[in-house]
């Protein structure tokens, strides 16, 4: 007899509490970045989509989970596996450049050109881009996607320091892109 009412109590419980069963579904990124309840994420390995070799996958994975961590509101739990998730990160890098002269950047007029030729000497720079899309990970309709641009312009920056930079750098520009509630302005660096 203490069996069955054990059983109806947990059936109970699990018609009442449903999340406590089954992962939260979630049709607009919108529901996700405003909940109030602790969101399952799931990062994949973020996929190195250039030639270059000195882009480290496993980092790149790292820097993700690391920003999704470190969020306050919503609070996000990284997990091991899609079965656990509520959510799935995907990305890749899709370009890495550096370059021993800064380029030069959209002018408007001689002046603007004269002053961004005078800057730009000795500064090194580096530029990384990365695709990204988080889905649903019950129903697997994609919530959010999206490029992020990460650029820095640094005197003194040989190429391989610039990778390790451009980490702490990306998880700083895919927070900023993810969780902003505006409209990016298209005129940013």
């Amino acid at each position: 007899m203490k069996k069955i009412s054990f059983v109806v109590v947990l059936v109970v419980i699990g018609m009442m509490c449903p999340g406590v069963l089954q992962a939260e579904t979630y049709k607009k990124w919108k529901d996700v970045r405003d909940s109030w309840k602790t969101v399952k994420v799931y990062v994949e390995k973020i996929a190195n989509a250039t030639s270059n070799p000195k882009i480290s996958e496993e980092r790149s994975t790292d820097v993700v989970k690391k920003m999704f961590k470190g969020r306050i509101t919503p609070k996000f739990e990284v997990v091991g596996s899609k079965g656990e998730a509520d959510i799935v990160f995907e990305g890749a890098v899709k370009e890495y450049i550096w370059m021993e002269k800064a380029p030069i950047t959209d002018v408007y007029g001689a002046g603007a050109l004269a002053v961004d030729l005078a800057t730009r000497g000795g500064k090194n720079y580096a530029r990384k881009i990365i695709e990204y899309s988080i889905c649903d990970a019950g129903t697997d309709k994609e919530l959010i996607e999206g490029e992020t641009l990460v650029t820095l312009k640094r005197p003194g920056m040989p190429e391989e320091q610039s990778y390790e930079m451009m980490y702490a750098r990306a998880g700083k520009m895919l927070a900023k892109d993810i969780f902003r509630k505006g409209k990016r302005n298209s005129l940013r660096p």
